[in-house]
């Protein structure tokens, strides 16, 4: 069973990605801000990694590279409200996998996930 990170502040939409992705047979670590994600980096083991573009403090694009240095290889979706293509590209070319727009379907983000999990 793939294990996926979501970082979201926003605890209500926290809890229902991590509802859809359970009831789909994933095993979901939760953190509201970057750096709780940070302060358990190391004893951590993912697959996939769903980041907000936007959290307090540390930013999606900005735990990117404590990521890839755990596991450069690790998948990483940016979820962000902005579909600007300036942050669209920025995600990407900072290390993102996939960007994906909120407001989202669930069937959206679990057709990004099973797309990172192939990679």
């Amino acid at each position: 069973m793939a294990t996926i990170i979501v970082v979201d502040e926003e605890e209500e939409l926290r809890d229902n990605l991590q509802d859809l992705l359970e009831f789909n047979q994933y095993t979901v670590i939760p953190y509201s801000t970057g750096e709780e994600l940070l302060a358990n980096l190391d004893s951590l083991s993912m697959d996939v990694v769903l980041l907000d573009y936007q959290l307090p403090g540390v930013s999606g694009i900005e735990l990117i590279p404590s990521l890839k240095g755990k596991n450069p290889e690790i998948p990483i979706a940016i979820v962000t409200a902005s579909s600007s293509p300036d942050t669209r590209s920025k995600a990407l070319e900072n290390g993102a996998n996939c960007v994906i727009l909120k407001p989202y379907e669930p069937a959206d983000i679990l057709q990004a996930v099973k797309a990172m999990l192939s990679i």
